[in-house]
């Protein structure tokens, strides 16, 4: 699990965001917090 903190410009954009639009960003950031790899995710060199 990580700890995630958002820039100034970040939580401006979020609250001039739509509010479905930044609810949908903020719930993928935490569920990245506590699941930082998707199984899907392809490593590229």
């Amino acid at each position: 699990m990580f700890d995630i903190g958002y820039s100034n410009q970040a939580e401006k954009f979020l609250k001039k965001a739509d509010k479905i639009l930044a609810k949908r960003l903020i719930n993928k950031v935490d569920e990245l917090k506590n699941t930082p790899i998707i199984h899907d995710t392809k490593i590229i060199n």
